[in-house]
């Protein structure tokens, strides 16, 4: 009796391992596919970002072309007659000069000299009002007559340094000696007529 409680418990316990492993491999099998359907939802996902992203592309790529073609027309159409290499070279030395005009300075009512050093003679100037900037380029501006004082013109660093100046220009008024000195920027004939204008309006 003994040997074959024994032998029937070795039975049940050998039945339940089996049902065990047969859970496990139902187990593994479910979480295989799980892994299938993820990876299948995935690609799904993924087919449908790159369509959208497609699309949006070319949605946005049209508008572009659409945008330039539009925007060739109309420069087409307002450049109907090719533009002169005359004008391109007046353009191009206009704006240089406009530039070089940002660096430069006048000075008016300051006497004339024969043995004057302009460089000396800015810098002594500049002096008066708390600047030490680097001198370059000075001189007398137009032609030499007795009954009129020529200004002087002269070229700094940079546009910087010469609002600085211009800034603290005014101080001169209130040096002895400095009373009829004027500093001004480097205008065109053109902007030197619209101050004038202003001045007596």
């Amino acid at each position: 009796p003994l040997l074959e409680k024994a032998s029937k418990k070795v039975d049940k316990i050998e039945q339940l391992l089996e049902e065990k492993i047969d859970d496990q491999k139902s187990i593994i099998d479910l979480q295989q596919r799980l892994l299938k359907q993820k990876e299948v939802g995935l690609k799904s996902v993924e087919t449908v970002v790159q369509s959208a992203v497609q699309n949006e592309l070319k949605s946005v790529q049209t508008a572009v072309k659409t945008e330039i073609k539009s925007y060739s027309s109309a420069l087409t159409g307002s450049l109907s007659a090719p533009i002169s290499e005359k004008r391109i070279i007046s353009a191009v030395k206009t704006a240089a000069e406009k530039e070089d005009r940002k660096r430069n300075v006048i000075i008016y009512g300051v006497e004339e000299s024969e043995t004057e050093v302009l460089p000396e003679r800015v810098s002594g100037i500049l002096l008066e009002i708390g600047e030490k900037p680097v001198v370059r380029d000075s001189c007398r501006v137009g032609i030499k007559k007795s009954s009129t004082i020529r200004p002087i013109k002269f070229t700094l660093s940079s546009s910087d340094v010469v609002s600085q100046v211009l800034r603290k220009a005014k101080l001169l008024r209130l040096k002895d000696g400095f009373k009829s000195v004027y500093v001004c920027p480097d205008r065109t004939i053109e902007e030197r007529r619209a101050t004038r204008s202003s001045y007596r309006n």
